[in-house]
Order: structure tokens, then C-alpha cells, then sequence
């Protein structure tokens, strides 16, 4: 009856909302859609003019970066829920586990923001947008790899940089619902205006811009042990009292209630796999706030400082957790006629509480100088005008404060520090196509889970305070743009990165308790290199193909295990050579698409013996949409349109308590169907 009820108010509130559009109000898409589902629109590969990390041109910046937009995918609803198996497949150097790059389950090597403000707790970073408001994203920037002086040092895997939406400039009503297999519902909506002119007390007091939204999701889950629910509100207020000058303001809250069936021994994955094995839940309650204040200095100069503050309370499988964290980013840049070239210089403040509630508590501090210089300094000379040259480095020092609640011996104070530059080059050869060349290096503190870490359920870890940084050399080269009109684009790159003093998580033994014991150790040196490419091919306006491939070779360098080992030379677990993501696309009518999706993966490696291999099966994903009037949306999808049987990863690792080696299966998702309607309403 509640779900009757919930799904009856929000297909109200949508006709609501089509009523008003009918009655003469304009239905022009003022607020934009993000990008999730098809339609490559070549124009973000080749116009100059599209900037990412905070102006950079996207056709000249020397670093592999991927940038989610409307114009790039063409959004026509909000109809994912899960970011990592319906957004993320689609984007090169994607993993089985965690992080950008490098598939590593216990590594802090992605960096999560949310208009450049961190989103995450200390050594939390992962490719999930779990905590981020989906309704209120509008664009993503992601690169790859530690490239850009501009981010921190630890990013070996990359940044994932959200860009929520801005006001829109007329008042503007969105609504939408949806529902699908296993109970799954979601409906929400947003509202927002400007006011190019407002006054106050007859003062005027330049533009003034709100929005507000808010959504509600739930799903009961396949499995015998399987849910999620979701409701995320979330604010933003812009005030320009010049043309010169902005201040802008934005908070997020979100309560995720996740559970999870545990991953499947050999017998249960054989009889059915949508029994559970060791299930969990968790439920994490976060609020970000981001503010942020820019002014336009003459002669070409800009400042800026920004605040951020994470709140998060998380309680479940790893007990009860609560954060605290502060952000602060000052940031000028100027613009320089000389060699057409622009500064930007800043630094990235922070501090952060975490409390394991009852056990532990740790402190960090950390202050990051940087600066980066953009060049050309032969504008004015045939065939090289268009090298541009950026050179940059960033300084980071990272300080921990650490106590231990049950045991005060084990307190302790731990600081690092170290300088990493990072320079590139770029050959724009033509108006739509360039080539570039990058060279950076990468630096990751152990973080206080690490050095310090928690007991889990049936495993006890043992301190080592002693943990080395890692560091990280990046080579990278590539070349991206657009040819016979457009009807062909690419972005394509290679990358060699060695991470060097690499953090492993060791089994070293079985206690008498039965419980396994670990450890972090600065045990080994892996390399990381391969092919990451995306490219569209539109032969006619109404037919095309999109695809994204990852060639990866991921290698221990030098590693002998806690069991003594020797794995050098093997490839790491859980990392397939190729994966393909390619999308048909057919338009046989205006504001009509249909989309078939083939994922494909290698077979991979499922242990650092390199003994044991698993293959999943091929994906197919087939999605329908249709826009009518410019104003309303229908679409549909269907997820394993085969219905195959697969696992979205596999591990084969030791049983000390059956004393072999057994393989683990984490389950996907059988056959299933969702659809939707979003209305857009402008005043």
C-alpha cells in the first residue's frame, strides 16, 4: 500500500507538471540532463573552447581525461541507479576493484570531489558516486592517472571531480518517476530560478540564482539478502553582486541504506546464485557543504577560495565510524600576452577527525602548495604554433595523530612529505585534433586504516607504523580529435606508471581462535601500462557506434608474498587484459533513440599465484527512450538482456579453516527492467 501510495503522488506530481507546460508555459530543458545513455555529440572532443579542470582546454590539456556532459552523452533522464555497472563500464582505465587504473581493494588511489571539494573521508576514495546526489549532477570530469599538478599527489588511479547543476535561468520544475524489477521505485524533482536583477529594499544588488531538490529510492533486491534505499536533498545559491565578482553556495544530504548478500562459496554459486553467504548491511548519513567566493582582478587575474566540509556517520559491517572534514582551497590565476601563457598557484588545506566510535580516533593535517605554468612560445612560427607546454609540481605534507582508546601503546604521531612535479606537451596539429605527451610523479602517505587498521569479521590485523609513502612515476602519451567532419572521433592514450614501496595487505597466519591474521606491508613494486581509447562512428545522422576500450597489463614488478611466495612477474588479481563497451545506436525518428550495449571482458586471474582464471560471459543491455514535445520523456531499459549467470568478480584464495584454496564469488544482477517518465516544466 505505501508503494501504491508513493508511486500515485509521483505520477501526480508529473502530470501536475505536464499541466502547467500545457497551460503556456515554454518546456525548454533549462536545467540539463547528465550524461548516461547514448548519443556521442563530437563536439566536447574537438572544440577548443570546452575547458576541464577549472579551465584548461580539453583539446590541448596533456592529461587522459574523460568529461561526462549532456552534450557528450546525451542524458534523457535520470535512469540509473547504480553509477558503477550502468555509467562507469563506459569509461576506459575502469577496474574490477576500487579504484581508477589500479585494481587494488584496500588502496586510496582515487580521489573523489564534488565541485573540487572533497566528498569522501580521508583513505575512502573509491570509482562509487554512492553518496553523491544523482539528480543533482551535472557534468563529471575524470581523469586518469597522477597527471595534473592541480589534484593531489595520491591520485595514481585518478580524480572523479562532480559538477553539480546551477540554477537554471528561468524558473524551472522537473519531476520524474520510476519503477522496475524487485520493487524498485524512485521518484524526486527539483525546482530553480534566477533573477538577473534583484533588488533589495530598492538596492539592487546584482544576479541572484536558487534550486532545490530532492529524490527517494528503494529496491528489495533479487536475492535472499539484497536492498538498497536512498534519499538525497540538496541545495545551491549563486549571488553575483557584479560582473566581476560571484559567491556561490551548495549542500548535499544523503542516508544510503545498503545491504549485501556477502560473496558465494564454489557449492552456493553452483546451486543458486542468489543465495547469500555472510550477508551485511550499512547505512551511511552524509551532508557535504561547498562555498566558494571568485573575483576578477584587473590585468588578467583571477582569485578564488573555496570551502568544503564533509560530515559523514557510517554504521554496519566495519562498526560504527564518524568523520569530520574541513577543506580549504585558495587559488589564483592570471592570464599572461607573453608566450600566450596563464599561472595558476594555490594550495589545498585540510583536516580531518576520524573515530572509529569506542576504538580509535585519528587526526590529519594537510597542506599542499602548487603551481602550474601553460606556454606557447611559438605562436608566431609555422608548424609549431600550436605547442603548448605545461610544467607544474606540487608540495604535500601529510601529518597523522593517532589514539587508541583500548590500548594507549599504541598511540602514536606519524609525517610525510615530498615534492612531485608534473609536466606535458601538446601538438594541437589542426583546429580538431592534437597530440600530447605527459610526464608526473605521484606520492600516497599510508593512510591511519593502514598503519593502524581495524579488526574485521573472523580476521585481526596487526599494527605497522613503520609504512613507507608510496611513489609513482607516470609516463603517458596521446592523441585525441575528430575527422572527415566529424563523422569519426577519438581520444586515445598509453600509459606506463610504476608504483614503487606499493602498500600489500599480507595473510601471514591462522590464530588459535581460528582467525586469519594480516598485515599492510610496504612488500612489493607493481607496473601498470596499457591502451585506453574511446571513439564514435556516425556514418548518417540516424545510425552510429560509440565504444570505449582498456587494454591493461598490471604486473607485480618485485613481490614476494606473506607465505614467502615469490609472485614477481605475475599479473595482479581481478585484472582483465581487454574490456570492450560498444553501443549501436539508432535514431529512426526525431527525439527517438534505441541503444543496444555489449560489454565484454577478458578472462582474468583470480589470485596472485596466477593459478586460477574466470571469463564473464558477454553483457547485453538494451535501453529505449523518446522525448515528446521537448518537454516530456518516456524511456525504458532492460539490464542482461540474455539473462546470463555471472559473477561481477572472482577471488580463489586460501581456506585456513579448510586448509585450501577456494574460489569466491561476489554475484551480479539476473535479467531486469526499469522505466520512467521525467517532465520538464519552464515558467
Amino acid at each position: 500500500m505505501k508503494r501504491i501510495l508513493l508511486a500515485s503522488t509521483s505520477l501526480a506530481a508529473c502530470l501536475l507538471s505536464l499541466g502547467m507546460c500545457a497551460s503556456g508555459a515554454l518546456a525548454e530543458t533549462a536545467l540539463e540532463e547528465i550524461v548516461v545513455k547514448t548519443n556521442f555529440n563530437t563536439k566536447n572532443f574537438v572544440n577548443p573552447d570546452v575547458t576541464v579542470m577549472g579551465g584548461q582546454s580539453l583539446l590541448t590539456a596533456p592529461v587522459n581525461v574523460t568529461l561526462i556532459t549532456p552534450e557528450r552523452f546525451n542524458l534523457d533522464t535520470v535512469n540509473y541507479t547504480n553509477t558503477r555497472y550502468e555509467l562507469m563500464t563506459r569509461v576506459p582505465g575502469m577496474t574490477n576493484v576500487r579504484n581508477l587504473r589500479v585494481p587494488c581493494g584496500w588502496c586510496d588511489y582515487t580521489v573523489n570531489l564534488q565541485n573540487g571539494m572533497a566528498t569522501r573521508p580521508l583513505g575512502r576514495g573509491n570509482f562509487n558516486f554512492d553518496t553523491a546526489n544523482n539528480f543533482d549532477i551535472g557534468s563529471i570530469e575524470i581523469i586518469k592517472g597522477p597527471a595534473s599538478a592541480l589534484y593531489p599527489s595520491h591520485a595514481f588511479g585518478g580524480v572523479i571531480n562532480i559538477i553539480t547543476r546551477k540554477p537554471p535561468k528561468r524558473p524551472t520544475l522537473r519531476t520524474f518517476a520510476d519503477f522496475g524489477s524487485w520493487n524498485r521505485y524512485r521518484f524526486g524533482g527539483d525546482f530553480g530560478f534566477t533573477i538577473e536583477d534583484a533588488t533589495i529594499f530598492g538596492e539592487q544588488i546584482g544576479q541572484l540564482g536558487f534550486k532545490a531538490n530532492a529524490s527517494h529510492y528503494e529496491l528489495d533486491g533479487w536475492s535472499t539478502w539484497r536492498g538498497e534505499k536512498k534519499d538525497t536533498t540538496s541545495a545551491r545559491a549563486t549571488w553575483d553582486p557584479t560582473a566581476r565578482t560571484a559567491f556561490e553556495f551548495g549542500i548535499t544530504h544523503t542516508k544510503h541504506h545498503d545491504e549485501s548478500p556477502g560473496n558465494l562459496t564454489e557449492n552456493q554459486w553452483n546451486t543458486w546464485w542468489g543465495l547469500t553467504n555472510r550477508p551485511y548491511s550499512s547505512t551511511t548519513k552524509s551532508t557535504y557543504l561547498d562555498a566558494r567566493a571568485k573575483h576578477q582582478l584587473d590585468m588578467g587575474g583571477k582569485i578564488e577560495l573555496s570551502y568544503g566540509y564533509v560530515h559523514e556517520k557510517s554504521t554496519g559491517r566495519w562498526g560504527d565510524n564518524l568523520t569530520d572534514r574541513h577543506d580549504l582551497k585558495p587559488r589564483y590565476t592570471r592570464n599572461f600576452d607573453f608566450w600566450d601563457s596563464k599561472l595558476i598557484t594555490g594550495a589545498d588545506l585540510s583536516h580531518s577527525d576520524s573515530e572509529r566510535i569506542g576504538r580509535s580516533d585519528a587526526l590529519a593535517y594537510i597542506a599542499s602548495p602548487y603551481g602550474q605554468y601553460e606556454f606557447s612560445p611559438f605562436k608566431e612560427t609555422q608548424w609549431l604554433e600550436g605547442l603548448k607546454f605545461t610544467a607544474g609540481g606540487r608540495y604535500e605534507y601529510t601529518k597523522y595523530d593517532y589514539t587508541d582508546f583500548r590500548d594507549a601503546t599504541n598511540n602514536g604521531k606519524k609525517s610525510f612529505s615530498k615534492f612531485t612535479p608534473h609536466t606535458g606537451v601538446t601538438w594541437q596539429w589542426n583546429d580538431k585534433n592534437s597530440l600530447w605527451f605527459s610526464y608526473s610523479q605521484g606520492f600516497s602517505a599510508p593512510s591511519p586504516s593502514r598503519m593502524w587498521p581495524s579488526d574485521g569479521r573472523g580476521s585481526v590485523y596487526l599494527d605497522n607504523p613503520d609504512l613507507k609513502p608510496e611513489q609513482a612515476v607516470n609516463f603517458e602519451i596521446g592523441a585525441r580529435g575528430g575527422l572527415l567532419d566529424d563523422r569519426i572521433v577519438y581520444d586515445l592514450s598509453w600509459h606506463h606508471t610504476t608504483i614503487k614501496d606499493f602498500i600489500a595487505r599480507e595473510y601471514l597466519y591462522t590464530d588459535g581462535n581460528g582467525d586469519d591474521v594480516y598485515q599492510y606491508r610496504n612488500a612489493s613494486k607493481v607496473r601498470l601500462k596499457g591502451l585506453e581509447a574511446q571513439a564514435g562512428l556516425w556514418p548518417v545522422k540516424w545510425a552510429g557506434v560509440e565504444a570505449s576500450y582498456t587494454y591493461a597489463i598490471d604486473k607485480y614488478v618485485s613481490y614476494t608474498n606473506g607465505n614467502g611466495v615469490d609472485v614477481s612477474g605475475n599479473y595482479m588479481y581481478a585484472a582483465p587484459k581487454h574490456h570492450l563497451n560498444a553501443r549501436f545506436i539508432l535514431k529512426p525518428l526525431e527525439d527517438t533513440k534505441l541503444e543496444l550495449e555489449w560489454d565484454h571482458t577478458s578472462k582474468y586471474f583470480t589470485d596472485e599465484r596466477n593459478t586460477d582464471t574466470y571469463k564473464r560471459p558477454d553483457l547485453f543491455h538494451l535501453s529505449a527512450s523518446y522525448k515528446w514535445n521537448g518537454m516530456v520523456t518516456f524511456w525504458g531499459q532492460i539490464r542482461n538482456l540474455t539473462n546470463r549467470k555471472y559473477a561481477d568478480r572472482v577471488s580463489y584464495r586460501y581456506n585456513s579453516r579448510r586448509h585450501r584454496y577456494e574460489r569466491s564469488y561476489r554475484p551480479g544482477l539476473p535479467r531486469s527492467w526499469a522505466a520512467g517518465i521525467t517532465i520538464t516544466a519552464t515558467f
